[in-house]
């Protein structure tokens, strides 16, 4: 048995006036005791998380913080002790059930959300019973526990999330039933193809829009400082960026999360299991300045987790395999051969197909042989064996390029930008 957890944003109901001063009293308390123990943490640097509760938990509690609260901007504080770079502009007020949360209702039998937030009582918080709280309700109905509430103060006003959780069976790995081989990449987030004993059925590149679109922002990025700096258009500059702020990260999610879901959904349709490479320390990779920051953007634990999470979710077994010569080794006949930029080319058989495909086909049979290589009938380099769709211009076989050629694709949208307009 493992734990399922999932997020569910909710929607609150109008809040009255002495509700939202109390919120933003909290938040506000929250957010400036954050900076200031997080400057005696850099100051001070206790090396263990129990010396820096014990250093900070009593003065929190004098400056008003309740207990939960207390011990939650000690977590956040030292979770964040490496990568905090500025002072926090804001920090979510998190409740646990049922210690400081808990689901009630009026008289009316309308649902509500109370927290304590260490005035008198509890306070209670309208929610609204729209789509998202029927889905809620229905992961409750499903066995998902309530843990954990969140609140966020933002611009457009307080975000509600509320995390639940659920014990479930983890499925069983089967190497005689069919497996899809996810390889991960710059260019193409994902490669995939099912195979099924020594023959591939299907071959997929899922996610080949989304290194454009990192890299348009980051252009754009640098455009708009490089103005708000020179004083060219100072003021224009800085309403672009402010549009810009967090649009990498969303869309980056957004297209893992729906690139995940494909793969899971093709596992369904083929009864397979998933296989896919478990890469460490990327960020450490060897190479050039301009590699690494492409390998940088890969954003790997990101879509891993979503995979894991739609796969358990949905009951498709998954499991991580040594990404070791996985590119550099034949699919066809097992020997080592050559691969430059997207192609690969073995000198013993004679394959000759783009690098990331057969990436997949050994990731998945590590899965489907344990490591042991069958040969494998292809019509032609890029071809699956049963008439597969390979979606997309992939620059082997297509008469469009060269081995090597990788199409520029244009993400499906466009970062935001500035008007000019006030």
């Amino acid at each position: 048995m493992t734990l399922l957890h999932k997020a569910f944003r909710l929607n609150l109901l109008h809040l009255g006036k002495q509700k939202r001063a109390s919120l933003a009293a909290l938040a506000s308390l929250a957010t400036r005791e954050a900076n200031r123990w997080a400057t005696v943490l850099h100051e001070q640097k206790p090396r263990t998380r129990t010396a820096f509760h014990h250093l900070a938990y009593q003065g929190l509690r004098d400056a008003g913080l309740p207990a939960q609260l207390a011990c939650d901007v000690v977590s956040q504080v030292w979770e964040n002790r490496k990568t905090r770079t500025r002072v926090y502009r804001g920090i979510p007020l998190r409740f646990n059930f049922p210690r400081s949360a808990g689901h009630a209702q009026t008289h009316h039998a309308r649902p509500v959300l109370t927290i304590a937030t260490g005035v008198k009582g509890r306070l209670a918080l309208p929610l609204a019973q729209d789509g998202a709280y029927d889905r809620y309700t229905d992961a409750l109905g499903a066995g998902f526990v309530p843990k954990q509430v969140r609140l966020c103060a933002t611009r457009k006003g307080l975000r509600l999330w509320l995390l639940a959780e659920s014990e479930v069976a983890e499925p069983a790995v089967d190497g005689t039933l069919p497996v899809v081989g996810v390889d991960l990449g710059v260019r193409t987030l994902a490669a995939i193809s099912v195979v099924r004993g020594d023959r591939v059925l299907e071959q997929h590149y899922f996610g080949r829009d989304l290194y454009p679109a990192q890299r348009d922002a980051g252009l754009r990025r640098s455009m708009l400082q490089e103005a708000r700096d020179t004083g060219t258009m100072p003021d224009r500059a800085r309403r672009g960026l402010r549009r810009l702020r967090g649009w990498e990260d969303r869309f980056t999610t957004t297209r893992c999360w729906q690139v995940a879901h494909q793969v899971v959904s093709l596992a369904e349709k083929h009864g397979a299991s998933i296989a896919v490479e478990d890469l460490k320390d990327l960020r450490d990779a060897p190479g050039h300045r301009k590699s690494r920051r492409k390998t940088a953007r890969l954003p790997y634990s990101k879509f891993r987790s979503s995979l894991e999470s739609l796969a358990l979710e949905r009951g498709v077994p998954l499991v991580a395999v040594p990404p070791a010569y996985t590119s550099r080794r034949c699919s066809r006949c097992g020997e080592m051969g050559q691969r430059k930029v997207a192609a690969f080319h073995c000198p013993g058989c004679g394959y000759l197909g783009n690098a990331d495909r057969n990436a997949s086909v050994n990731i998945a049979r590590i899965v489907v042989g344990a490591g042991k290589h069958g040969p494998q009938q292809l019509v032609s380099p890029q071809d699956s064996h049963e008439g597969g769709r390979v979606n997309g211009p992939v620059g082997n076989g297509d008469g469009s390029g060269g081995v090597g050629w990788q199409p520029y694709s244009s993400p499906e949208f466009k970062p935001p930008v500035s008007t000019g307009s006030r």
